[in-house]
């Protein structure tokens, strides 16, 4: 029994009750470091366990007059998004973790443990479990400090700021009375944390803090999800709490009305950015063995691209600029930066002529949206609009730029737009992107991407793989809900039949056609996921009430069974030139040549309090 109002759950045990809960203002432990794990029990504290105790009596009185045998005092580990953390550490190969169950262990014990047997066995997890990887967390997200505060609020949430879900404002940093933990709270969609943020910010953070941006975290970095026009009361906005439409869905419906008429500016300085040098040609051939696209391309040319693993999943999914003939730059997205620094690191060969580095710190990135783009641009350069004349700088010139480009951009009604605005446009456009639509188990071919792949491309030492085109266990496509009214959120079923057809990986509304909109796949992409199969040819994509489903890439929707997806053998060649692929409940494809890596264990203990 789960009480989430009194915070406490009662089970039995041993012929009698045991009880246990999060209190509202626990005691953090092992802030200074000190591992005394070796401590299991601690001093009992009758005073701070009282809250819970009194909330079990007030559930079941009949416990007033029960016998308390032992008051059990111990720590607990919480992680700083109330998730595990699991996979292989990027500092020592072959190192795995998996801790931080959040007082979860005992539930997530049989998956967590079959997937990490199969990541250690195999190289890789028979499922997505990227929202688990440690990957997702960085160095700055590994700090004491940081951590202190963070597993605070998870255990015990902080009140809404006026400063709103995102950062809090500068010259308002006193912590705020305590309220209901998350552990317990009921979290409405785009819900953000509130402590241990302004880790990183772009140079322009102030300048659009002023404007009304509202900020949201990703990977630590401070991102502005839209802005408030003069005249909103900020407090109510950022205090709003449904799974209705939002306050701010008319807000980021004016900013994107205003990128498809006019011209938006969006600060994507977060986004992830390394440089890859070498003296010769070996930059070129590690792109050319990781991409699926052809990296071989003049100097100045921008490449979309996926580095794709041996199953032909996306391990990462980026643009590669090049630079000069061995310097090419790399963009990724924000939350990859541990995940792509690791699988590129994981395929450099050693050599000291090749050299990668993180240059994200160095530089700020403004995306102009709209038909009036040119022509702010036009009006800020002596010289034509072309990749030649239009060079990278450092971000020392990025508020000079961006006061210029708003200054210009006036008469041609520019406005600020956020990422919710850009989450919009991308999905209407049917933009996949990693992590939420595209995962390690979605090929190219899945996801309507068979452009970006280069079929012939040869490479040469058979350490490469050579990609065929083959029919597709299933697809994501893009739907349109006929149901006006209708708010979309994502990681919802979708329904045929009476038969799950379908999980809605990325949502949003759709301002072109006034109707929410979707990209759909059978659980995102990930085999695991129970869905019902079809003999024969593949049905029509579901189109019963509420759904009027439109497929912008494929014409069928045809779910992988879990009980085919191909398990690899432990028996593989090092020099194998191609992957085979073949259908479900068949044979078997090659194991990957090495694990992928991650950061140090970013969790910090809290202490719980049980009694029996």
């Amino acid at each position: 029994v789960i009480d989430m109002d009194g915070r406490i759950y009662v089970r039995p045990w041993q012929g009698g009750l045991l009880s246990g809960g999060f209190e509202k203002n626990p005691k953090p432990i092992f802030t200074e470091g000190r591992n005394q794990l070796e401590i299991q029990n601690m001093q009992e504290d009758w005073d701070h366990f009282e809250p819970m105790l009194n909330s079990l009596l007030r559930r079941m009185p009949a416990l007033e007059s029960a016998e308390i045998h032992q008051l059990v005092n111990c720590p607990e580990s919480f992680t700083p998004d109330m998730r595990c953390l699991m996979g292989e550490t990027p500092g020592v190969s072959g190192y795995y973790v998996l801790a931080g169950m959040n007082s979860s262990g005992l539930s997530f014990a049989g998956g967590a443990g079959k997937y990490l047997a199969e990541w250690m066995t195999y190289g890789y997890p028979t499922a997505n479990v990227w929202p688990l990887d440690i990957k997702r967390f960085g160095n700055l997200q590994s700090s004491r400090t940081f951590l202190r505060h963070r597993v605070m609020e998870v255990v015990r949430k902080w009140p809404f700021l006026a400063g709103g879900p995102g950062a809090p404002r500068r010259s308002d940093r006193s912590p705020p009375p305590p309220c209901p933990a998350l552990l317990y709270e009921l979290k409405v969609p785009r819900w953000d944390f509130q402590t241990g943020r302004q880790l990183r910010t772009s140079p322009l953070y102030d300048r659009l803090d002023t404007q009304g941006a509202r900020w949201m975290e990703k990977h630590g970095f401070e991102r502005p999800k839209y802005f408030v026009p003069p005249g909103k009361d900020l407090l109510a906005l950022d205090q709003s709490k449904t799974f209705y439409k939002p306050d701010w869905f008319d807000i980021v419906g004016a900013e994107v009305k205003c990128c498809k008429e006019a011209v938006c500016v969006i600060d994507m300085s977060s986004f992830t950015k390394f440089e890859l040098t070498a003296t010769g040609n070996q930059a070129l051939e590690l792109l050319q063995h990781l991409c699926a696209n052809d990296l071989d391309v003049p100097v100045g040319h921008i490449v979309h691209t996926g580095m794709l693993n041996e199953r032909g999943g996306y391990e990462n999914d980026c643009s590669v600029v090049r630079l000069s003939k061995n310097s090419f730059f790399i963009v990724s997205p924000t939350d990859q930066q541990v995940h792509c620094w690791s699988w590129i690191k994981r395929h450099m060969p050693s050599d000291p002529h090749l050299h990668l580095e993180d240059v994200s710190w160095k530089y700020t990135a403004l995306n102009l949206i709209g038909p009036r783009a040119m022509d702010v641009l036009a009006e800020l350069s002596y010289v034509s609009m072309t990749p030649d004349h239009f060079p990278s700088m450092f971000c020392k010139y990025a508020l000079h730029v961006y006061n210029e480009v708003m200054s210009v951009g006036q008469k041609y009604g520019i406005r600020n737009a956020g990422y919710y605005a850009l989450r919009s446009l991308r999905i209407e456009k049917f933009f996949a992107f990693w992590g939420q639509d595209l995962d390690p188990f979605t090929t190219p071919l899945e996801c309507g991407r068979e452009f970006r792949v280069k079929f012939d491309k040869v490479r040469e030492g058979g350490s490469g793989f050579l990609f065929a085109p083959r029919v597709s266990d299933f697809h994501l496509c893009s739907f349109l809900s006929s149901a006006r009214t209708r708010t979309s959120w994502g990681a919802r079923p979708c329904c045929s039949s009476a038969r799950t057809a379908c999980r809605a990986a990325s949502s949003c509304w759709s301002w072109t056609t006034t109707t929410p909109s979707w990209t759909c796949g059978p659980g995102g992409g990930s085999p695991s996921t129970a869905t019902a199969s079809w003999p024969g040819p593949p049905p029509a994509a579901p189109t019963a009430t509420p759904w009027s489903a439109t497929s912008a890439w494929a014409s069928c929707l045809r779910p992988r069974a879990r009980t085919g997806f191909p398990r690899p053998s432990r028996r593989t060649s090092s020099t194998a030139a191609t992957t085979r692929w073949t259908s479900p409940g068949s044979a078997t494809q090659p194991k990957p040549n090495s694990t992928p890596s991650a950061p140090s264990s970013p969790s910090r203990g809290a202490a719980r309090k049980t009694w029996s």
